[in-house]
């Protein structure tokens, strides 16, 4: 099993700290800036060293995995002593470049495509982890540690990263504020948004079998424009929802038909 130090320990990092210790892995050392955000961890790990000092770390693990925002990647990578020859410095981004840790011997990319939220469980076995690296070699031994969280591995290289990153935003982070819109909807309209979760439950199931083009529905599908005409005059007193029905309806038509030309 790999000796793995982690540098950040947000979302990310814990997440990835229960799944390493989980599939056998040695935590020897967390670096976190804020001490006291890792404080409740000291008495509950204590074979794992917190530091909030990056020269505080000691230089033997097999792999220093950054797992911070994307702004603070290259700081960390440049202010991190030089590792031992056997470490490999990574990080966790979808957006950023392999480049950036290019200063260090062996460089790579840990990329678990997921969204983090603290307190809740993720299954790590059924995790995307994107992998590269500057040599096969790197690349190998990123790729023996991802394997053992999850099967689901994919090597991809910097441009291939940002573009899944993309799509990830359009379908994570769109789709969840577009619940959040419709929940809005609902509550000011004093509708229990319970309502809509067997809709989006089922939206979500039929997506696993199916491609999302092949199985749209709606209004907009139909290009039915009297319920459309009728749903923005709905809206009319929420003109950014407004504005968003219309883009996303109007994307919607020439999509389809463009498909069906």
């Amino acid at each position: 099993m790999a000796r793995i130090t982690l540098l950040g320990f947000g979302n990310v990092g814990q997440h990835l700290f229960y799944a390493f210790n989980k599939a056998g892995h040695q935590i020897i050392q967390v670096y976190n800036r804020t001490f006291l955000h890792v404080q409740p961890f000291v008495a509950l790990f204590p074979k794992t060293r917190f530091v909030e000092n990056l020269h505080s770390l000691s230089l033997d693990s097999d792999l220093y995995l950054i797992a911070v925002s994307d702004n603070a990647i290259q700081i960390i990578s440049e202010n991190l002593p030089t590792v031992n020859v056997g470490g490999v410095v990574a990080h966790t981004s979808g957006a950023t470049s392999i480049k950036v840790l290019n200063t260090h011997p062996n460089y790579g990319v840990f990329y678990p495509l997921q969204t983090f939220t603290a307190g809740h469980e993720v299954d790590f076995s059924r995790i995307p982890i994107c992998i590269d690296g500057d040599t096969e070699s790197t690349i190998y031994r990123i790729e023996k540690i991802a394997q053992s969280l999850s099967k689901l591995i994919y090597r991809l290289n910097d441009r291939q990263r940002s573009i899944l990153h993309v799509a990830a935003v359009f379908a994570n982070n769109f789709t969840n504020h577009l619940f959040a819109i419709a929940a809005e909807i609902c509550r000011e309209n004093k509708i229990p948004f319970d309502i809509l979760k067997p809709l989006i439950a089922e939206t979500i199931h039929k997506i696993q079998t199916q491609s999302p083009d092949l199985v749209q529905t709606g209004p907009a599908k139909r290009k039915d424009l009297n319920t459309i005409q009728t749903h923005l005059r709905l809206l009319e007193e929420q003109p950014e929802f407004r504005k968003i029905y219309q883009m996303l309806s109007d994307n919607i038509i020439q999509m389809h038909s463009s498909k069906s030309d």
